[in-house]
């Protein structure tokens, strides 16, 4: 059989898939017997079933793995790790987090998606970040699990709830694993607020009575979603007609500023518009522009 070549090209006559020998050039690289170059272009070309299963035997390949995610663009590397397993994943994550807890100090705030080595979990499919939710569920890792309920989609609330085991002690456990967060719940995903009020009702440690207050802002983010879904209704009609900024722009012009902001965040977040449409608009509505807007 030919002898595979080191710059992890298929070998003419082999008879083996390329990807069989991925694992042994990262981990060469991670002995330092291999440059950088040939150790990621077998990570970019290897199939990710196999590079999953050959994860979860290696430590030294998962610390390969986690530097490869670090220097890889996000939705680039998403697309790779969507096909992962999930316990690999969390494996991942996890370490991820843990690193981000001893340096937090040096975040500088960020939460934990915003750092670089994270991003690519924000371009995962909203069913994909249920499936981490339940894996990191199902291993008590609920302050992490928890973080996903900041960037899921409002449209999956119900989801999240069909996939969580049949008790209501669980669910609440992630929920309140957010602890400060919980609160932000009523603004950015009101039906998992409205839900977690449901279970805490018969609580009697005053958390019910604090939640509570928030729920003005629930209704409030709840009838922006609302208005969001009638906008995009309305906006499939006529997308081959109009020019999308000037739409929106005209749509929501004279809506209050704090219900523009709200809907505004929603359509991207919804990925209706992306975020250079969010910040032209919120630059317009800023300004006041009236550069092709009258």
């Amino acid at each position: 059989m030919p002898e595979c070549n080191s710059y992890f090209k298929y070998c003419e006559g082999c008879l083996h898939d390329k990807a069989c020998i991925a694992d042994s050039k990262i981990l060469s690289f991670y002995e330092g017997n291999l440059p950088l170059s040939i150790a990621y272009n077998a990570f970019e070309n290897a199939n990710p079933l196999f590079l999953s299963s050959k994860a979860k035997e290696n430590i030294e390949l998962i610390i390969c793995l986690k530097y490869f995610i670090h220097i890889s663009e996000p939705t680039k590397v998403a697309e790779k790790l969507k096909f992962f397993k999930n316990d690999i994943l969390s494996m991942i994550l996890k370490a991820n987090y843990y690193e981000y807890l001893e340096k937090q100090n040096a975040n500088g705030g960020r939460n934990f998606f915003e750092i670089k080595q994270n991003h690519f979990v924000k371009y995962f499919s909203e069913e994909k970040k249920l499936e981490m939710i339940h894996s990191l569920v199902s291993e008590e890792e609920f302050k992490l699990a928890s973080l996903f309920l900041l960037i899921l989609s409002p449209k999956y609330s119900q989801r999240l709830t069909e996939i969580m085991p049949n008790d209501n002690e669980t669910e609440k456990r992630l929920y309140l694993a957010l602890e400060d967060d919980v609160f932000t719940l009523a603004k950015i995903n009101p039906e998992l607020y409205f839900r977690l009020l449901e279970i805490l009702k018969d609580d009697s440690t005053g958390m019910l009575e604090i939640l509570n207050e928030y729920r003005e802002i629930a209704n409030f983010s709840l009838a922006s979603l609302e208005r969001v879904k009638m906008i995009m209704d309305e906006y499939e009609t006529v997308r081959d007609k109009i020019f999308p900024l000037q739409w929106f722009y005209t749509k929501l012009k004279n809506t209050s500023n704090e219900e523009r902001i709200q809907i505004v965040r929603l359509l991207e977040q919804e990925e209706k518009i992306s975020k250079a449409d969010k910040d032209l608009l919120e630059s317009f509505f800023s300004n006041h522009s009236r550069i092709f807007f009258l």
